[in-house]
């Protein structure tokens, strides 16, 4: 008999501090027909709540009535504070929870049915984790312009999916990973990462009721480097979508790699077209027979050859001697030029103008002096000048050499010739411009000799400077009695533009 007075004391006081706290209680059977909000301190504790209609009840306070809906009535709680009601569901009635912010992410405890969540128009994004483990006793989740969290990619079952979904998650799938099963709707998933580089992103794709979602490398360089190239390389997607240069920066994984890739591109360093010219300027500084002591006519035809590229051309000539110890020679030039790469393929046609002088010195010391002019008409497609596209430009060139040195006679016609060297040569294709000077040092090494009225000269030569060095051998010989004759020569240089190159001439000549 005590131990029931004290739990009738007991309750008293529960009943009398709830009170004191929500000061709009309502007790007793209550029937609701409208939309309904309960305030903070309020709350419906009676025994039944009858829902008489179609409604939302947003709840702010507590509700801990047993709640009856009545038959075909669909009821939509917005539960912001305490639910903790048994709902008695009529025929084909549904109760379904509203969730569109945060304060809404609260526990419907207690059902005694299964419920459906709605999540819709939240302009904030939701924790999927902290939802779900509110949830537990929902049946189904139905979804529309929603946002949401993921910390991990997982397979939710039983989705009704409309407008656009996001999801945001650092996670990346490892090949397709099932992010939704059983799915109905229309709608669409968006996948966000902050897991992924510029290069890759993550999509979801739908096949048949289930939804995937995998990693792809994004294609739309526009967004991947915001700027000039990546709308140019966009461009060229839709002009030459099977150019060699976009097959090589799609098969690259990293950013870094990328850029890699574009700082050796000709498409978006136009002033690397002109590596090929800059490639013949170091095979001039080889030369060392072509100056005659007297008159001459020449044509020369020649070769540079790398395993990129490959330039034949042709140089008529015309040797001149003044003043006894001056011998100018001067040119033109046609060549024909390919270069192909990995990355670039191009051609052009190059002509130049230019001289070369020899002054012997006393004491057998001599001063050369080279200097050239070019022109070349690039064969490439479309390129990108950093501000603008346009096709096929040309180029210009200019190179000069000056060598210091002294001959050395040993015997018998064998003679040494050590000097020191610079060189210069500066090109400009469209709005760019590049100067570069070298410095060296270098040494011919020959045996001169006249037999049976045909004078012979065999020789080498070997420059070494800051980034190159090359060695050249020769023949020549020439007729007394006929005032004709010819020289040849084979050389080799070795750079930081091509690596290795050769080049290959003959010089036909005509003495006057």
């Amino acid at each position: 008999m005590m131990m029931r007075i004290k739990h009738i004391l007991l309750f008293v006081a529960i009943y009398m501090s709830m009170a004191s706290a929500f000061a709009d209680v309502i007790y007793g059977n209550v029937s609701i027909n409208t939309d309904t909000t309960v305030g903070a301190d309020s709350g419906y504790m009676g025994e039944f709540l009858n829902v008489n209609s179609s409604l939302h009840i947003i709840n702010n306070g507590i509700i801990t009535s047993t709640i009856n809906v009545c038959n075909n009535c669909d009821l939509f709680v917005h539960n912001r504070g305490t639910f903790d009601a048994n709902v008695v569901l009529g025929m084909d009635a549904t109760l379904t929870q509203i969730i569109n912010m945060p304060q809404d992410v609260n526990e419907l405890m207690h059902t005694g049915v299964g419920y459906s969540v709605s999540i819709a128009d939240n302009n904030d994004v939701l924790d999927w984790d902290d939802i779900s483990s509110k949830t537990q006793n929902a049946t189904r989740f139905v979804l529309s312009n929603a946002k949401l969290r993921m910390d991990d990619i997982q397979n939710i079952n039983n989705l009704v999916i409309n407008n656009d979904l996001f999801i945001y998650t650092d996670s990346v799938p490892v090949g397709d990973e099932l992010l939704f099963s059983n799915v109905s709707g229309n709608g669409v998933v968006h996948v966000v990462s902050n897991g992924v580089d510029a290069l890759h992103t993550i999509e979801a794709y739908r096949s048949g009721g289930d939804i995937f979602v995998h990693t792809i490398r994004a294609t739309n360089y526009s967004g991947i480097l915001n700027n000039g190239v990546g709308q140019f390389l966009d461009k060229l997607r839709i002009t030459s979508p099977d150019d060699k240069l976009l097959k090589r920066v799609d098969a690259q994984e990293t950013i870094g790699a990328l850029r890699g890739v574009l700082s050796h591109s000709v498409r978006v360093n136009p002033i690397k077209l002109e590596t090929p010219i800059r490639v013949m300027h170091s095979h001039k500084m080889l030369e060392f027979m072509h100056i005659a002591d007297d008159y001459q006519i020449g044509l020369m035809p020649y070769m540079v050859l790398s395993g990129d590229m490959n330039l034949f051309g042709a140089e008529p000539n015309i040797s001149i001697n003044l003043f006894g110890d001056l011998n100018i020679r001067l040119f033109g030039r046609v060549a024909y030029l390919e270069y192909m790469d990995d990355i670039n393929e191009y051609s052009a046609m190059h002509y130049a103008a230019g001289a070369d002088a020899f002054y012997k010195l006393p004491m057998n010391y001599f001063v050369r002096g080279y200097g050239e002019f070019g022109l070349t008409m690039f064969d490439t497609g479309i390129v990108f000048d950093g501000a603008n596209t346009t096709h096929n430009p040309n180029g210009y060139s200019l190179f000069g050499a000056v060598e210091f040195g002294r001959r050395f006679t040993i015997e018998n016609g064998v003679y040494i010739s050590p000097f020191v060297f610079a060189d210069t040569d500066f090109v400009s294709v469209l709005n760019d411009s590049d100067f570069n000077t070298h410095v060296g040092i270098g040494g011919d090494v020959g045996y001169a000799v006249v037999f049976d009225g045909f004078r012979y000269n065999y020789a080498m030569r070997a420059i070494a400077r800051n980034r190159g060095i090359g060695a050249e051998i020769g023949f020549s010989v020439f007729s007394i009695a006929d005032n004709v004759g010819a020289d040849a020569k084979i050389g080799i240089f070795n750079d930081n533009v091509v690596g290795t190159s050769y080049n290959v001439s003959l010089n036909g000549i005509i003495s006057f």
